[in-house]
């Protein structure tokens, strides 16, 4: 809901303290494109945060979180999700409050070697592997999913893929996977 000019702290589980650039508060439940994610109400969904905060520049950290009244709500994606963004934070309302549903299409992808996060929210329903991780993670900006629940991915709930892939960069923490039809986590590093 805010797109904010000045800096927003938060931290990693590991204690460091980073400041967001940008900031982005989904404030409905709606697939929309094209939003402004401004103070207005109703103008930030989440596939308009991820638009922006992908076209920010890629060193920029992005902060991308939900506004409470989203609460018990489910947002479904009619078509395949924005890439997270690189250097991005993307925390839910707990994974019990806050689902993301697919709808079949492709999961969430990390990519191009840059920290990025998610947390506190419940994936479901892609047609393949609900996060996937390609490209490898470069020393020392390392990715973290935790308290995440997975559930119904078309294949594997965790694939972590392709380009060189690192498999120290990526923390797992706190996070359930359930009713895939492969493999919980599949690894797939070169």
């Amino acid at each position: 809901k805010y797109l904010v000019a000045f800096a927003t702290m938060w931290t990693l589980s590991a204690g460091v303290v980073y400041a967001a650039d940008h900031e982005y508060v989904v404030d409905h439940n709606g697939d929309t494109s094209g939003q402004a994610c401004t103070v207005a109400a109703a103008d930030c969904s989440l596939r308009s945060a991820m638009e922006l905060a992908n076209a920010e520049a890629s060193g920029d950290t992005k902060l991308i979180t939900f506004d409470a009244a989203l609460s018990g709500a489910t947002i479904t994606l009619t078509s395949n999700p924005e890439s997270v963004p690189s250097n991005a934070t993307i925390t839910g309302l707990g994974s019990g409050s806050l689902t993301i549903d697919f709808d079949s299409n492709d999961g969430f992808g990390f990519g191009g070697g840059t920290r990025a996060e998610l947390t506190d929210v419940t994936l479901s329903n892609a047609n393949a592997s609900c996060i996937t991780f390609t490209e490898g993670g470069a020393p020392g900006n390392p990715s973290l999913i935790s308290d995440v629940v997975i559930d119904t991915c078309g294949t594997n709930g965790i694939e972590l893929g392709t380009g060189g892939f690192s498999i120290d960069n990526v923390t797992i923490q706190d996070t359930t996977i359930t009713n895939t039809t492969e493999n919980s986590i599949e690894i797939d590093a070169d």
